[in-house]
């Protein structure tokens, strides 16, 4: 049976899609984010399988006009996404693999965007320090919002018994945190660790993941202490 995806509104201008994803034999599912900025202009992070019914509650929101690829590894379905919203700005790491992006997310975080100006509520964060991910944080200041695709899980309930060994294995069942692939790639500590401290610097409530549950509350707090021993 088809997985109709359904947007669910979490705060002011921002909603979130989740639809099943499998790897490795479990049940990772997977996550996008919508935000509204200028009114009924719309950006889509991390997207998922594209289909008719999710383009026409997208389209009764807003028009599409940016496209993001967070980090090197959410890439799968965007370019599908390219094709259909034709005018909107594909975004995405610099070395990103397959995706012919319009505009590079290093342009943002250094200011050399001379014609495209990114929406003054979303703040990009460079996650620096790990090797081969290539992960960017949003902070939505509108809904008090941060926005992570692999830095952390959230997975609280799996279906199936290989995916509650294999999550347990991993570092990433029943809490908000790394997982120990996260905490392996880590090859520079002190770099990661002033990143973790710039996602700080904002005020947040809320966490929405790729992989598990969204932080409905004391966000900050849990962010925190999920990364205390990595700082």
């Amino acid at each position: 049976m088809m997985h109709e995806a359904q947007l669910q509104a979490l705060g002011k201008e921002i909603w979130v899609v989740d639809y099943p994803f499998k790897l490795f034999g479990a049940n990772f599912g997977n996550k996008m984010t919508v935000i509204r900025f200028n009114n009924d202009n719309l950006l889509l992070h991390s997207p998922i399988p594209i289909s008719g019914e999710l383009i026409k509650q997208i389209d009764a929101l807003g028009q599409v006009k940016i496209l993001m690829a967070p980090n090197l590894m959410h890439t799968l379905f965007i370019n599908d996404w390219k094709q259909h919203y034709s005018e909107a700005t594909l975004v995405a790491p610099k070395h990103i693999k397959k995706v012919h992006f319009d505009l590079c997310l290093e342009d943002f975080t250094k200011n050399r965007c001379e014609n495209f100006e990114f929406p003054p509520e979303l703040h990009l964060h460079f996650i620096a320090g790990m090797k081969g991910l290539h992960e960017y944080a949003l902070f939505h200041s509108t809904s008090n919002t941060l926005i992570l695709t692999d830095l952390a899980f959230n997975i609280r309930r799996v279906k199936g018994i290989w995916s509650n060994i294999f999550f347990r294995l991993y570092g990433a069942y029943g809490k908000f945190g790394p997982t120990h692939l996260i905490k392996a790639i880590i090859k520079n500590k002190t770099q990661f660790s002033q990143s973790i401290d710039v996602i700080l610097s904002n005020d947040f409530d809320k966490i929405v993941v790729s992989h598990g549950d969204v932080v409905t509350e004391n966000g900050k707090a849990e962010f925190k202490q999920a990364f205390h021993s990595m700082r």
